[in-house]
């Protein structure tokens, strides 16, 4: 049984932790029952110890009483000299001292009370020393030492944090929602973290957490683990025991299962429902069980509220607190009607989940509800939205756009009216009191038609037009009314942080309808204003990732203009600073993942910059360094399809840039790997178009390894599987060019294979249903070079099966006609040249049917024009060198031509094959000598080109 001494010491500990003394006196008077002697004794013991205060707020000092300590200012603890006292709690007396070495600094120091040295009390200390010592986090006051006094009694050391309650803090600066939502998210990240040490702090109210300004910025603090409890392991050797009636924490902040006596089983989302009463109490002024009904209610009746009256929303106690209202909307600088809706809805939500009753209601984890409210911030769904029809309207327009399409000019008109009778209501109205009410009900029909618009657009520019290949009129219609509405809502600019906000936004949506429209200059221009106003928005508003997380999203976009523009530099200087704000984003919130993805994405997005620019090697570590990341987040949110989503990308990118790199093993490896995430996407969203998708063409990239590896047979099976995929999506979705273009691509590649393993029968057949499907897309859409070049390279690839096939005739005929579609795509693109290869192997080809035919003259012509649109790059030198081998035949034999003739095309073709050739076999020579340090290149593909060379030169000679 349990002892008087236990009993007396268990009711102790827990009374002295219980701030409201008329709560106070009702739990004694519980706990001691009829044991009229017991509850005098108790309340005698308490008499002398029971001061209010948190243990490091050092906004409301309280009078120095050196006869509550053996410790007084002037004394010295340690190499610690104290000051004064600056707090006073239930266990321990808190200390302004000055360390005195190895450094000089001022610090916090807590030190056990004189008489409250029972084994319990002292378990409780040290089990806070403990929980404190485990973390190490910006937002979490640091422990920096610890010990004993001379009399035996325990102290720690902690930072000296020089701060008021967050709630306070807010207050007296008049911080708007946003900006006291963003320290929250801080408080949040602070909590995850004890969580992650297994540590959950059980009082969390404003009074534990400080705000003070670190170099102007404001810094959330979390103090006081003075009741923590460990989650894992004991934090110390001491037990620390509960008695009949323990309860611990505020009761305003107290989650139901911490109001029941004896509670044993308090996990984390105990804290989540204290953070959702701060929460709660930053958005309204209150708490859910406010201090009036705390002060009036008995004890066991509190605690049958704490675990059973559903509070009402935010917005509901902010409308039905008439009195108070206005005072708390003029601390949040906003009008009384507008806090109300502006908390309605997606703030309810969130609020209102974190204080379920049932703890499997609540969020997951801290970071889970730091993240909602960050989608809040951002204008995106949260996910503690209950299932509205709004709701459900909103998910539906995201998948069935083309419904909806015909509905949104409309949508456009309808806002512009609203828009010009609003400012026409502005005007016509004199009184100052109606003026104001316009003004704001302009602001506010202003702020929804930006959302509505943004809501929209988002849609149809980034979720099906960016997947178009060409914008069609009615299309063009739509992305030219939203632009003007952009550009509108951009150039409304004010000084206030939400106009700025609103501004840098606009512009950025600005530069993403130009881009759809390839109109590259305007996007730029665009981007170029959105970054500017972004980047004052993080200088003003530090405390704000939001921010830096969508200035580098614009950067993002500028690098890729860049690029396209030719402007390398700057494309890398734009990348650059993306990387720099996506690695700072990370270091400031590791526990962030979304942080984490970001960065992989952006290093992926550079090592495809360097591959574009001719850094190889650069590239390589760059992709690498992404796939590390993203393991990381697969690892650790295995459920999150979006984080294996992106690793399977990047594997498929990374394998792209070293089968280039001629590491063959290796690319197959990375492509091997990619295949496999993406049949587990495919397998587990069988309905996911995208997916498939992608699935696909892993396959193609892996066949074409394959084939030219000389691994026909294995090719041919994986080009089937994609062809079973790709052939099921243009079925399936005829109206998607890209479903169409893909199938056209793997026939394609299935043609080549079999022209090089000596089926040039089976070879056309499929090089013809290819031709079917490239001549259906390049009709349908003539503006989109691609369609172009790729129906013209496939007619050339026919053509070639013909000439092998001795069918010279027939493949001129093709060749003839593709030109018109290679000079098409090289008129809207005549920098790109992927299209002037194809252009050069037309003109290759088309010589190689006239030679067969033995029209000489126009193999001459066909050989110049080959000539005049070569560049000679390395890597077309052995081609070059051959071609014109040819050419020189052709001079020498053509009888048409008179000697001077013959004798001056001898010396021009001749003069330019033997410096390709030279130049061919200087490149190929250096290769070989590459094998002997890089076992991954193909020595034997290289060592066959050697030889083929040397063969060519011999001739030359």
């Amino acid at each position: 049984m349990e002892s008087d001494h236990d009993r007396i010491e268990s009711i102790l500990v827990t009374a002295l932790e219980i701030q409201s003394e008329i709560e106070r006196q009702d739990y004694i008077r519980h706990a001691c029952g009829a044991d009229t002697a017991l509850q005098s004794r108790v309340e005698e013991m308490i008499g002398n110890h029971l001061q209010a205060g948190s243990f490091l707020n050092v906004e409301d000092q309280p009078t120095p009483n050196p006869e509550s300590s053996q410790e007084v200012p002037g004394s010295m603890i340690g190499p610690y000299k104290l000051l004064q006292k600056i707090g006073d709690g239930g266990f321990g007396v808190v200390f302004l001292a000055e360390q005195k070495q190895p450094i000089r600094r001022t610090v916090a120091l807590k030190v056990l009370k004189p008489g409250m040295d029972s084994s319990q009390v002292v378990a409780r200390f040290e089990n806070e020393r403990q929980a404190l010592a485990l973390m190490e986090h910006l937002n979490i006051a640091r422990v920096l030492d610890g010990g004993q006094t001379a009399s035996g009694r325990p102290y720690f050391v902690m930072e000296l944090v020089k701060g008021i309650s967050i709630t306070k803090y807010c207050d007296e600066h008049q911080l708007t929602t946003r900006e006291r939502l963003a320290l929250f998210v801080s408080v949040c990240h602070a909590v995850q973290h004890a969580h992650q040490k297994g540590i959950i702090h059980r009082d969390i109210k404003p009074s534990n957490v400080l705000v003070a300004a670190y170099d102007g910025v404001p810094v959330p603090k979390v103090i006081d683990f003075g009741v923590a409890k460990a989650v894992g392991n004991p934090l110390t050797d001491r037990t620390l025991v509960t008695g009949f009636g323990k309860i611990l924490g505020t009761l305003e902040y107290m989650s139901p299962e911490q109001a029941e006596f004896n509670a044993m089983d308090v996990d984390t989302r105990s804290d989540i429902y204290s953070l959702g009463v701060l929460l709660y109490e930053l958005l309204t002024g209150t708490t859910p069980l406010t201090r009036k009904r705390v002060e009036q209610a008995a004890f066991e009746e509190l605690l049958r509220l704490i675990r059973e009256e559903e509070p009402p929303a935010p917005s509901t106690r902010l409308s039905g607190s008439r009195e108070t209202l206005a005072s708390v909307s003029a601390q949040r600088k906003l009008e009384p009607a507008r806090l109300t809706r502006e908390v309605r809805g997606e703030l309810d939500w969130i609020a209102m989940r974190c204080l379920e009753k049932e703890r499997k209601r609540r969020y997951e984890t801290a970071d889970a509800l730091a993240r909602d409210i960050q989608h809040y911030l951002h204008d995106e769904p949260v996910d503690a939205c209950p299932p509205s029809a709004w709701y459900k309207l909103r998910k539906f327009s995201r998948r069935n756009w083309p419904a909806i399409a015909a509905a949104t000019a409309f949508l456009l008109l309808l806002v512009a009216s609203i828009t010009a009778l609003s400012m026409a209501y502005v005007t016509v109205n004199r009184e100052r009191h109606q003026k104001e009410l316009a003004f704001n009900a302009e602001s506010e029909r202003r702020r929804q038609t930006r959302a509505a618009l943004d809501f929209m657009s988002s849609q149809i520019i980034e979720d099906w037009l960016a997947q178009q290949p060409e914008i069609l009129p009615e299309h063009k219609l739509f992305l030219d009314q939203a632009l003007r509405y952009y550009e509108e809502f951009a150039a409304d600019t004010g000084q206030e942080e939400e106009s700025r906000v609103g501004a840098a936004r606009a512009y950025g949506r600005v530069g993403n309808i130009h881009n759809v429209l390839s109109q590259l200059n305007e996007a730029e221009e665009a981007w170029k204003s959105s970054a500017e106003m972004y980047a004052k928005l993080v200088d003003d508003y530090p405390a704000v990732p939001a921010y830096r997380q969508e200035l580098a999203q614009v950067l993002s976009g500028l690098s890729v203009v860049y690029y396209h523009t030719r402007r390398i530099a700057e494309a890398r200087t734009s990348q650059e600073k993306n990387l720099a704000l996506q690695r700072r984003l990370v270091a400031d919130f590791p526990d962030e993942p979304e942080y984490r993805k970001d960065l992989a994405m952006a290093i992926r997005g550079w090592g495809i910059l360097l591959k574009n620019t001719g850094e190889p090697k650069e590239a390589e570590q760059a992709h690498r360094d992404s796939l590390e990341i993203q393991r990381q987040l697969t690892t650790e949110f295995p459920n999150d399809i979006g984080y294996l989503e992106e690793l399977a990308q990047t594997q498929m990118n990374l394998g792209e840039l070293l089968f280039q790199l001629g590491r063959l093993s290796e690319a197959e490896e990375s492509q091997r790997e990619s295949r496999a995430l993406h049949a587990k996407l495919t397998i587990e969203f069988p309905l996911n178009r995208g997916y498939r998708d992608f699935h696909a063409i892993c396959l193609n990239n892996l066949g074409n390894l394959l084939r030219d590896t000389n691994r026909y047979e294995e090719a041919d099976l994986v080009f089937q599987e994609a062809l079973v995929i790709r052939s099921a999506l243009a079925a399936d979705f005829p109206s998607v060019p890209e479903y169409t273009r893909g199938l056209a691509q793997t026939l394609n590649n299935i043609a080549i294979l079999y022209k090089n393993t000596g089926r040039e029968q089976d070879a056309e057949g499929v090089y013809r249903q290819a031709l079917t499907e490239f001549r259906r897309l390049a009709t349908k859409f003539p503006g989109v070079a691609n369609h172009q070049n790729e129906l013209a390279g496939s007619m050339v690839g026919l053509a070639r099966v013909l000439l092998v096939r001795t069918e010279p005739e027939p493949a001129r005929q093709l060749l003839v006609d593709a030109e018109p579609y290679h000079k098409a795509a090289l008129s809207a693109n005549p920098g790109n040249p992927q299209y002037q290869l194809f252009y050069r192997l037309n003109r290759w080809r088309l010589t190689e049917a006239y030679l067969a035919l033995k029209d000489h003259r126009n193999a001459a012509e066909t050989a110049r024009q080959f000539l005049d649109a070569a560049t000679d790059p390395p890597r077309d030198a052995y081609t070059t060198a051959s071609l014109l081998s040819g050419c020189v035949r052709i001079a020498t034999e053509e009888e048409g031509l008179s000697d001077g003739e013959r004798q001056k095309l001898a010396e021009a073709y001749g003069q330019r094959a033997v410096a390709a050739l030279r130049l061919a076999i200087d490149l190929k020579a250096k290769e070989i000598a590459q094998i002997k340090t890089d076992p991954n290149l193909d020595p034997l593909r290289s060592r066959d080109d050697f030889q083929n060379l040397l063969k060519v030169a011999e001739q030359k000679e």
